[in-house]
């Protein structure tokens, strides 16, 4: 989602080049490292640890797991390999040596990667990172000798990118790499699942060792829906709960993230003796859960009225440039901010005409302000600093006010050209604003018609919204010098000249 008021993007100042060589330098020293915990006094202790997991005993299948469709006819194509292998050798075509499944934590990778061993009908032997480091460097070499010795077999690393004691150690993935290495020719497929790809050497994650790396991404909308009505499956559900509502609100979290607000609504209605979870309840879910903000203390009439037009602007704005693509707006803010937000359903699009968009609609909440109160916004310096941030990536990386704006990070930047750029980003910046202003005065009504809605309510989902942006298009809001949805219009708004 896109989230309009304050900052939420966190800055990630960690060195992701740690691994920079994607040669495999450390190849050379892969067999010491294994041959080092291959043989010990503790190989009984080993070779009892490492048992194998019976792929009956395993309790999930391709079933249970809702969306991915894509994913799941990608990992069926393996386990297809693996259970009927003469298909593929009269092709002269091999089983992938390993398979990464990369995603957020939470997304459901180890459940897939469950329900591939569960079709495959081979002993699965699990590397979880629960030992002591000495212990753990151990198991390793014992688990890969022990699946080479019963193969066909598989190898589960689960949270690979968790296995080192320490950032940047190497000791653990090396022992990795060996093992991989070594069971190549034995039928032993290798199986990880990795939150952070970026803590992995190069030389492990490489073709020849992990031959497919597939990405688990956060469920879309049409997945979350799925998921969402799967998980409320023996749950009393109301009528007036949309499944499709709620995967909106929900757009960008995880399937863990999604089982525990549906949870959590519940919760509510439970405690408040309701026979069934209301769409009110999976709201207050929402607000308590993703935005820490309790919905049930009191908020002061003037404060509301001048947050909800702030709010409004947004809102208006986003609807009127791109119909439906609002989530939640509410004038309730989290803990010790006085303001509220609004949320869109991120989309794929990264042109020009998208980021101008996201231009307009940053700015729109302190135009409705200002217009309906003739006094400065003091609660819309993170929307101007993000609409700021938004131009200077136009004018310094991308270009459209000229070439000779670029900024080159191996030269030495001068005070005229600093001044330059910051002429030009700065009138882009007004020029954004006055239509933004002029978007919202053409359609004021619209605005006083979710300003209005928003002080009453506090907090409005898409199909509010989407109800009262219906009602203003039909005639029912004033309709003057209106943008209709569809027209085009709202598209081609002016956003400044492109050229100096």
């Amino acid at each position: 989602m896109t989230y309009w008021y304050y900052e939420d993007e966190d800055e990630d100042d960690e060195d992701d080049d740690f691994f920079e060589d994607d040669e495999d330098v450390e190849d050379e020293d892969d067999d010491d490292v294994y041959d080092d915990y291959e043989e010990d006094d503790d190989s009984e202790w080993l070779r009892s640890a490492a048992v194998p997991v019976d792929p009956s005993e395993i309790n999930v299948m391709f079933d249970d797991i809702y969306g991915y469709d894509n994913i799941k006819t990608a990992l069926q194509r393996i386990v297809d390999m693996a259970n009927s292998p003469e298909k593929y050798t009269r092709l002269g075509v091999r089983m992938p040596y390993g398979v990464m499944l990369y995603g957020d934590p939470g997304v459901g990778k180890t459940m897939m990667a469950k329900a591939m061993m569960h079709d495959m009908n081979r002993p699965v032997y699990v590397l979880r990172k629960v030992q002591a480091d000495n212990a753990f460097l151990k198991l390793i070499g014992a688990v890969f000798e022990a699946a080479a010795e019963n193969a066909p077999s598989v190898i589960l690393l689960d949270d690979l990118d968790k296995f080192p004691a320490a950032y940047g150690s190497m000791n653990e993935f090396s022992a990795v790499q060996a093992g991989i290495d070594s069971v190549k020719d034995k039928e032993v497929l290798v199986v990880a699942t990795v939150n952070n790809m970026d803590v992995l050497p190069n030389a492990l994650c490489r073709h020849g060792r992990f031959d497919r790396k597939i990405e688990v991404p956060l469920p879309s909308i049409e997945d979350a829906a799925v998921i969402i009505s799967r998980y409320l499956v023996g749950k009393k559900v109301a009528r007036d709960v949309n499944m499709k509502a709620v995967a909106k609100l929900l757009d960008g979290y995880t399937c863990a993230a999604l089982d525990s607000i549906l949870n959590d609504a519940g919760m509510f209605a439970g405690f408040e003796g309701k026979d069934e979870i209301c769409m009110a309840d999976i709201v207050r879910a929402v607000l308590a859960d993703i935005y820490d903000i309790d919905s049930t203390s009191a908020l002061p009439l003037e404060g509301k009225a001048r947050t909800a037009y702030h709010e409004a602007g947004h809102v208006a704005a986003a609807m009127l440039l791109n119909p439906g693509s609002v989530a939640i707006a509410s004038v309730r803010g989290k803990p010790r901010e006085k303001h509220g937000f609004m949320e869109t359903i991120d989309s794929d699009g990264e042109s020009y005409e998208d980021t101008c968009l996201s231009i307009i609609t940053a700015l729109a909440g302190r135009a409705a302000t200002e217009i309906k109160y003739s006094s400065p916004d003091m609660g819309s310096s993170d929307d101007v600093y993000r609409a700021s941030r938004m131009c200077d990536t136009l004018v310094e990386d991308v270009c459209i006010k000229g070439l000779s704006y670029i900024t080159r990070e191996y030269e030495s930047d001068s005070d005229n050209s600093r001044n330059a750029r910051n002429v030009q980003q700065t009138g882009m910046l007004e020029d954004f604003y006055n239509n933004s202003k002029k978007l919202l005065r053409s359609n004021w009504a619209l605005v006083e018609m979710l300003a209005c809605a928003l002080t009453e309510k506090e907090t409005l989902i898409c199909d509010d919204l989407d109800a009262i942006y219906a009602d203003y298009v039909s005639g029912k809001g004033v309709k003057e010098n209106m943008i209709p949805a569809g027209s085009g219009k709202a598209a081609q708004a002016p956003y400044g000249p492109v050229n100096s």
